[in-house]
């Protein structure tokens, strides 16, 4: 049979090793929330470049439109391009 001393020590052992084991066990809930945290920051992030993206491409589609209609009136006024950028 087990002493009562072996048991005891047994018992602060396997108490320590529980210590250790819930330290081991907040170190990595931390680091995960942590990393949760940066996620949801990036993923905030991706959406406002997403969101400038599509408005730039808004703004880029009607600026190449006010283009092509500036460079039809002056087709059908007989002026080249080319002419305009040599001046």
């Amino acid at each position: 049979m087990i002493s009562k001393i072996q048991h005891n020590r047994k018992v602060v052992e396997l108490e320590k090793e529980v210590e250790r084991v819930n330290k081991q066990l907040e170190k990595a809930e931390r680091k995960m929330t942590n990393l949760q945290k940066k996620l949801e920051l990036e993923t905030s992030r991706s959406r406002v470049f997403i969101n400038e993206y599509e408005e730039q491409k808004k703004e880029n589609e009607k600026l190449l439109y006010k283009y092509l209609k500036l460079l039809r009136a002056l087709h059908v006024r007989g002026i080249e391009v080319d002419e305009l950028l040599e001046n």
